[in-house]
């Protein structure tokens, strides 16, 4: 089986990591999910020597706790970490959180669809930009 795209999504809802899962499922033989319900779990796992880095983190903003744009600062200080892509997957059309998401040097900002066919589609062209276009050192 060829290398499958790692892809952690961190959100606080279960059902919006359900969600993903059953979006990405139909994209089991590219891609391999690990999902974390909050800021201080995936920057654990991050930071686990035990487990491989993820090829693509998709935040959500709004979590207790680290929120997502926090967690993407300590991913983006963070030496072993700061070259990966991190996106944020966000209810919040705000142009401040916006912004802010690419002042905090975001990989790219996109609003979650509301309904579970807009929502496989737009996991259909995220992991196929992702896993296809890019070329990303082997760190």
């Amino acid at each position: 089986m060829p290398n499958r795209m790692r892809v952690l999504v961190v959100d606080d809802s279960p059902a919006d990591l359900m969600l993903a899962q059953v979006a990405l499922e139909t994209h089991a033989d590219r891609v391999r999910l690990t999902t974390a319900s909050d800021g201080e779990a995936a920057l654990a796992h991050l930071r686990d020597p035990e487990q491989p880095l993820p090829d693509l983190i998709l935040l959500d903003i709004n979590m207790p706790g680290l929120t997502g744009l926090q967690v993407l600062s300590s991913i983006r200080h963070d030496p072993a970490l700061c070259h990966l892509p991190v996106g944020i997957l966000s209810t919040s059309e705000s142009q401040t959180n916006i912004l802010d998401a690419y002042d905090r040097q975001a990989s790219f900002y996109i609003v979650k669809a509301p309904h579970l066919s807009e929502l496989m589609q737009m996991f259909e062209r995220l992991i196929a930009f992702w896993s296809l276009t890019p070329r990303l050192p082997n760190w």
